[in-house]
């Protein structure tokens, strides 16, 4: 097996190695060598592991499927689509963990100069992502985590703050990935804006008035 960048990605969910070798495995520094039998084991026990867990995050059901296909001509079957959402907040988890090392004027920076043409991906430390997360990840630092239209936050066990990104106009109906088409909710609100009654009063580049069921909320869309 051709060695890359991206194998890093195989995995995961950890396999306990115990169950393929009594030792290590390893030829020389850097490189670990593997029958095919065996590769096909490990590939197979990942993708059952996968699926138990319920989804495929990044792109290791493609990783699993092109190795699986060069050892035994087959693919896997994907009886079991990944959660889009739960793929994307654990892009942001990782986004967030960079991002928030870097200052606050670079981040506005970004902001400022996103352009609706730019690429729907980015990479970051080698690895790829979609621009959405990162604006998402910037948006969150630079509003301070708070719900757009009650102000709340809310603080996770391990510290640190939630709150969920909504397009204004959705991306299925072509809407941009860019600051002025996002704002931030706390997950009741969001719901209710995604299903709720509501009635846009004035929108533009800087700012949102919207009345939702009744309630009229002024959003600031400026970074």
């Amino acid at each position: 097996m051709k060695a890359a960048k991206v194998v890093s990605l195989l995995f995961p969910l950890p396999l306990d190695a115990g169950k393929y070798s009594e030792g290590r495995m390893v030829g020389q520094v850097g490189f670990t060598y593997y029958d095919e039998d065996l590769v096909r084991r490990v590939v197979s026990d990942e993708y059952e592991l996968l699926k138990q867990a319920g989804g495929f995050p990044f792109n290791s059901f493609d990783i699993l499927n092109n190795i699986n296909f060069r050892l035994i001509g087959k693919r896997f079957s994907r009886s079991l689509e990944p959660n889009p959402e739960k793929i994307d907040l654990d892009e942001q988890d990782e986004l967030e963990k960079s991002e928030s090392k870097r200052g606050m004027s670079k981040i506005l920076d970004d902001l400022r100069n996103l352009k609706a043409a730019d690429s729907e991906q980015i990479k970051v430390h080698n690895k790829v992502y979609k621009r959405d997360n990162k604006t998402i990840v910037q948006l969150k630092i630079v509003r301070g985590y708070r719900c757009q239209m009650c102000c709340s936050t809310i603080r996770k066990k391990d510290g640190s703050l939630y709150i969920e990104a909504a397009h204004i106009t959705p991306k299925k109906e072509k809407g941009t990935e860019l600051p002025s088409n996002i704002i931030l909710l706390c997950p009741n609100h969001h719901k209710e804006f995604d299903i709720g009654e509501k009635e846009i009063l004035k929108r533009d580049e800087k700012l949102l008035i919207v009345i939702l069921n009744g309630s009229r909320y002024s959003i600031d869309l400026q970074v």
